[in-house]
């Protein structure tokens, strides 16, 4: 298929497509592709987090293969569940491919207009959650009785996780992995933009 929005998984063995993913701004839809019938369809209003991660396949003495792995929430505790597993690297270029496809695309469709609705929230001065961090006008509390002021808190990014933490004290700090926790991603754009806006003002 030529359509972008449409994610091809090929079966393990061969090259012959065994699932599509269709994701779109009117949701997700997982069809069979031998008889193109749709498995599930998810609306987009009722798609409310996600995490992804990697996970090495380990053998007996030495890793085997790698399996790429996506969570989708919906409705109040229902998951998607994607996982692509790479072993002996057969498929893992294209598992991988289809994992970041994956994953930028629900980030896009879906959870940009969650992020600037969080934006949004935070100029009106209202208070919310994003992955653990409990966000306010103030600062952020990062646990209990552990509150950060805007102008201590500093930021650290990796990989598959970030950190946040007073500046002058960074053994005060929380964090957010990708794999593990709802919505870390989303949580480390709304601190990466909120910090550089208030970089910018005091410039």
């Amino acid at each position: 298929m030529e359509d972008s929005n449409v994610i091809e998984i090929p079966e393990f063995f061969g090259n012959k497509i065994k699932t599509l993913y269709i994701i779109n701004k009117d949701g997700i839809t997982v069809k069979n592709a031998n008889t193109d019938k749709v498995s599930l369809f998810i609306k987009a209003k009722s798609i409310n987090a996600f995490r992804y991660g990697v996970k090495f396949a380990r053998g007996y003495a030495f890793y085997i293969g790698r399996k790429y792995w996506i969570e989708i929430k919906y409705n109040e505790d229902e998951i998607l569940k994607i996982a692509l597993n790479s072993y002996y690297r057969l498929k893992r270029k294209v598992y991988e491919s289809a994992w970041r496809n994956i994953t930028q695309m629900v980030w896009t469709c879906y959870f940009v207009d969650f992020l600037k609705q969080h934006i949004v929230d935070f100029n009106e001065k209202q208070e919310f959650e994003i992955a653990g961090f409990a966000i306010n006008t103030d600062g952020v509390t990062i646990a209990p009785g552990k509150n950060l002021k805007w102008s201590d808190v500093a930021v650290s990014y990796y990989r598959t996780y970030f950190m946040v933490y007073k500046r002058d004290d960074p053994k005060i700090h929380k964090s957010g992995t990708f794999a593990n926790d709802w919505n870390a991603f989303m949580a480390q754009e709304f601190f990466r933009r909120l910090l550089a806006s208030y970089k910018e003002q005091k410039d």
